[in-house]
């Protein structure tokens, strides 16, 4: 019994580390990415030739991105893997619109538009993000302790 015991607890550890260093990947990948469309929407750093890298730049990171976690996903608990899903489909919304409101010029299309989706990659992307965050760290126990309301009131007083 203690055999089967210390063979699961072996199994066990194992596989969390195997969901750590896959979950580091993946989280690294989304993060290149979010910078890449952050660099693609902010038209400040295109040059006078136009956004033509930065869509590219932005493309590559999101087929890396998705690459990695598809080819690994299996590792991960459904909860992660549909909140993955759906990161990847906030992405490739946003991304869509800012590549095909550049013009054969790769410049700006519509103003308008390429501001309200530039508001959105700043607001949906790090909140979706945090989610994110809060979840691989409950995932892998590292998480921050919740604080009661009685504890917060005794460390203050």
């Amino acid at each position: 019994m203690r055999y089967d015991l210390r063979l699961a607890e072996v199994q066990q550890t194992r596989l969390l580390a195997q969901q750590a260093a896959i979950i580091a990947g993946v989280f690294a990948r989304l993060e290149r990415l979010h910078r890449a469309l952050r660099e693609l929407a902010a038209p400040i750093n295109h040059e006078p030739a136009g956004a033509d890298p930065f869509p590219r730049a932005a493309i590559q990171r999101f087929e890396q991105f998705t690459n990695y976690y598809h080819e690994r996903g299996i590792w991960l608990d459904p909860d992660t893997c549909t909140q993955l899903n759906e990161r990847e489909a906030l992405v490739t919304t946003l991304l869509t619109k800012l590549n095909y409101n550049l013009d054969e010029n790769g410049q700006v299309a519509d103003r308008r538009r390429w501001v309200e989706t530039y508001d959105q990659l700043q607001k949906e992307v790090p909140e979706a993000r945090a989610a994110l965050d809060k979840q691989f760290r409950s995932l892998l126990g590292v998480g921050a302790k919740e604080t009661t309301a009685s504890q917060t009131a005794a460390t203050s007083a």
